[in-house]
């Protein structure tokens, strides 16, 4: 390269979101693929609202989370909770901190907030 400058290599993360919804699994098998092709840490991010603290949380919820969790886990994530009054803002108070450059939540055509978590406001 001219000047003698090599690019700085830079660590690559990724950040999923995760919560009980039916299709956390495989958003989660997404990400796990996805920072395996990148050679890259991840992260499994659980963003706990107000309405899905642990003495307010449906029990089918809980229990959906749970397998969630241990699937995150199993698949080489780091699982991380946040709390926060909506997903939105628990993800981005997370991204901002790890600086993650690539992040998954779910289907493309589908708000952070609504496949990460439930926005019951």
């Amino acid at each position: 390269m001219p000047g003698g400058l090599e690019p700085a290599l830079i660590p690559e993360r990724v950040m999923v979101c995760m919560s009980s919804a039916e299709d956390a699994p495989r958003v989660l098998r997404t990400g796990a693929r996805i920072a395996g092709r990148l050679g890259a840490r991840w992260y499994a991010v659980y963003v706990e609202t107000p309405q899905e603290a642990p003495g307010r949380i449906e029990p089918d919820d809980r229990d959906a989370l749970a397998r969630n969790i241990a699937l995150a886990e199993s698949l080489g994530a780091t699982v991380v909770r946040v709390t926060a009054d909506r997903p939105a803002d628990g993800l981005i108070a997370f991204a901002s901190a790890k600086a993650s450059p690539t992040s998954s939540s779910g289907s493309r055509r589908v708000h952070a907030s609504r496949s990460c978590g439930r926005d019951r406001h």
